[in-house]
């Protein structure tokens, strides 16, 4: 009994090693892209008169296209989509008030977008083009 609770500890270090596991270097560039995208969402902030969340599932990024394109400039279409839409009509803005409560921008290849219990998960493809059409087809058909 005490091999498979310590096998089963040791397991779960593993697992969750990666997540505690970050270099200072990226710790800095997490937090910049962070920085960087504020500006965004508080404009968001204004624009829908309410308050959506920013997160970045950084697990699924590849730390070289991180580095090389970042993610900030990218997960910004997704706000600037919901901009558009609130401000294209009061039923959008009703829209994204009461069903979008949270962004969630990570690497995903194809492209993905999904919007379930207030959570917008965006999916960015650095290959992919046009995301802020991506997204805001994606809004006008789901919100």
């Amino acid at each position: 009994m005490l091999k498979f609770k310590y096998v089963a500890a040791l397991g779960l270090c593993v697992f969750l090693t990666p997540a505690f596991a970050q270099s200072l270097a990226e710790k800095e560039k997490y937090a910049a892209e962070e920085k960087e995208i504020a500006s965004s969402v508080e404009n968001t902030a204004r624009q829908c008169k309410t308050n959506i969340k920013v997160k970045f599932d950084w697990s699924s990024f590849k730390k070289k296209d991180l580095e090389e394109r970042g993610a900030a400039t990218f997960c910004n279409a997704a706000f600037s989509a919901l901009n558009d839409v609130c401000t294209s009509s009061d039923a959008g803005l009703k829209a994204v008030q009461s069903k979008v409560k949270s962004v969630t921008c990570k690497q995903s290849s194809p492209r993905s977008l999904s919007l379930k219990n207030g959570e917008l998960v965006f999916g960015i493809d650095y290959n992919a083009a046009n995301d802020h059409e991506a997204v805001l087809t994606f809004l006008k058909n789901n919100l």
